[in-house]
């Protein structure tokens, strides 16, 4: 992320609550994420693909590629997907 470390977040818009749908905007460097719930590791979810996946409760860190992307984090259906808009 931007912040380039675990402790601080970049905060998520929640979109349906019904579905429990969250969405980002955010211009990431080559590394790995994770998705995590109220600024604690109590609650996290990883996958182990990129750039769609299952999200894992306490996955492995997702790997990223460097660009601006749309994230997609659906707790319902446990998925996840990152829409490439720039490099």
């Amino acid at each position: 992320t931007p912040n380039k470390n675990w402790t601080d977040n970049v905060p998520m818009a929640l979109m349906g609550e019904s579905n429990s749908t969250w969405k980002l905007k955010v211009r990431l460097t080559n590394g790995g994420l994770k998705f995590r719930d109220g600024n604690s590791w109590v609650a996290n979810w990883g996958g182990d693909t990129f750039p769609n996946g299952n999200a894992i409760w306490f996955g492995s860190n997702i790997k990223v590629k460097k660009g601006l992307y749309n994230i997609t984090l659906n707790l319902t259906e446990k998925t996840y997907q990152f829409e490439l808009i720039e490099e």
